[in-house]
């Protein structure tokens, strides 16, 4: 289900009510929580230096406080005002929203200043789940909201504009790179061969990833590299055989300087087998993918999906 205008405003205020809370020179943690979700990581890729800092989940807030004193003050207000109008030559805001599944996503430039001049520039990528109130209040319930949209992932791409030339926001080429990657993410989940499956995911997958489910039946999962690794090899087989299809429906990417974001739709058909009998289920799901260019190969750092069954 697609959102609404009024969804879209929820989903930019938690991102913006973030940032905001975190550039305030009081005690800002308290209500930066209230935006994030405990599973929630950070993903820095420096692009001109080819630095990478990975915050991993349950790290998230407390790294912002140990990171406050730089990041407080124009940088973060900069971003903010990014989110609601295009910078310059950077790339223009978008918000992507499948209310039905509840998982949302922010991109957009922005400049990080220091007392009024730039130091560099840079593009956020941030994936928010939506976490229903078992309580509303009158105002909350008259706004029409049901419940809160909170951030699980936030991905950037920062570069010194002195030194590095990005390259442009995605065009279709650029789509089709991060979708054929995706594919080959994708195609390994659903292979036979777990052991040399296990063993290629390490190609394509970056140390430090994270994947986060959300269905009907588990909620709200976290994933690391390592035990996405263990549940897709040989150690985690079922005690009922199961094949999985998973078909990319369609997808809406970003690129810029090394840092690679994808929006798509796709369907898992998984056929059980016990003891004979064989019971298939179809899932439709929604997912964002975050990808970082390292030699030339894009890397899957982060997996954020929500799923629903269908059939």
């Amino acid at each position: 289900m697609a959102a609404n205008g009024k969804e879209e405003e929820h989903v930019l205020r938690t991102v913006t009510g973030f940032l905001d809370s975190v550039s305030e020179q009081e005690t800002p943690l308290a209500a930066a929580r209230k935006h994030v979700l405990p599973s929630a990581y950070a993903v820095d890729w420096r692009a001109h230096c080819g630095e990478l800092l990975q915050t991993p989940p349950n790290e998230y807030v407390a790294e912002m406080e140990r990171r406050l004193d730089r990041m407080r003050g124009d940088g973060l207000r900069s971003f903010v005002q990014a989110l609601t109008t295009a910078a310059g030559d950077l790339p223009a805001p978008q918000i992507w929203v499948d209310a039905g599944q509840g998982i949302a996503a922010v991109w957009a430039g922005f400049n990080m200043k220091s007392n009024g001049e730039e130091k560099y520039r840079g593009t956020g990528a941030f994936t928010l789940y939506y976490s229903p109130r078992q309580q509303q209040t009158e105002e909350e319930s008259s706004a029409g909201s049901a419940g809160d949209w909170r951030v699980v992932a936030f991905v950037d791409a920062r570069w010194d504009p002195e030194y590095f030339r990005p390259r442009p926001v995605a065009d279709v080429q650029a789509t089709e790179e991060l979708l054929a990657a995706a594919r080959a993410f994708t195609g390994l989940l659903e292979s036979e061969q777990e052991e040399s499956a296990a063993a290629a995911l390490r190609d394509v997958v970056l140390p430090g990833c994270i994947m986060h489910r959300l269905d009907d039946e588990s909620g709200l999962q976290s994933l690391p590299f390592q035990d996405l690794i263990l549940v897709y090899g040989s150690s985690a087989k079922p005690v009922a055989q199961q094949r999985r299809r998973v078909d990319v429906l369609d997808g809406e990417g970003r690129v810029v300087a090394g840092m690679g974001f994808l929006w798509m739709h796709y369907t898992v058909t998984m056929t059980t087998s016990r003891e004979a009998n064989d019971v298939q289920t179809t899932t439709r799901g929604t997912a964002t993918l975050t990808f970082l260019q390292r030699n030339e190969y894009w890397l899957v750092s982060g997996v954020q999906e929500a799923e629903r069954l269908i059939c």
